[in-house]
């Protein structure tokens, strides 16, 4: 349950309805009730920090930042609070034996149906393919896939951004370009594929795949 935090009017207000009624005319009392109000207000916004810090999913970014380094999660204060407290939750929902079900539970919490799932239980092997556009989805990918999935699986996984943008490129040619990007954690290699067709007048045509 939250704190309710007054406005300055109201604090004055209540604090003059705790004064005898013979002190409310006269203007000194007035005066330091209208002092003490602020004062009530700044406590009230304390108080429901506290109270807000009590659950990871009302925290401010300082007592994440707590939770991330005593859970081992990169740091990264510029990302969006909700993203962070997702990370956080994730990490502390785990509950052992991790089935097939959790697995696509936890997916279709971070993710809704924007993403595949496969698993073969005679090769061991697990293919995840994300095609959420959400904040973090890599990042996230990398959690489930770290913190979730038994170490005998083998895991490939991908997440697959398309995006069609208008061209005003005159060029009578197909273009394509390659490069190597790594992300995510130490030692995490990603590869990112882009394949642009380019065509007089028309549209641009972007695909984005990221394979961990």
């Amino acid at each position: 349950m939250s704190l309710d935090i007054h406005t300055i009017p109201e604090a004055h207000e209540i604090l003059m309805a705790q004064l005898p009624d013979w002190f409310k005319p006269v203007l000194e009392y007035i005066a330091i009730m209208q002092a003490y109000s602020g004062e009530m207000v700044d406590l009230e916004s304390l108080m429901a920090r506290i109270q807000g810090n009590f659950f990871v999913q009302t925290a401010d970014s300082q007592t994440l930042t707590y939770w991330e380094n005593m859970l081992d999660i990169p740091v990264n204060t510029t990302a969006p609070i909700d993203f962070r407290r997702e990370r956080i939750m994730l990490r502390l929902n785990q509950r052992p034996p991790i089935t097939i079900w959790h697995i696509r539970d936890k997916l279709t919490e971070l993710f809704g149906n924007d993403y595949g799932l496969k698993v073969d239980p005679v090769r061991c092997t697990m293919t995840i393919s994300v095609t959420s556009e959400r904040y973090g989805a890599i990042d996230l990918l990398y959690d489930v896939i770290n913190e979730l999935v038994p170490a005998h699986l083998a895991v490939k996984a991908n997440q697959q951004v398309t995006n069609n943008i208008n061209s005003t490129i005159y060029i009578a040619s197909f273009t394509t370009r390659t490069f190597e990007q790594t992300i995510g954690r130490p030692n995490a290699d990603t590869l990112i594929t882009i394949t642009g067709d380019q065509i007089v007048g028309g549209v641009v045509g972007v695909t984005m795949m990221q394979s961990i």
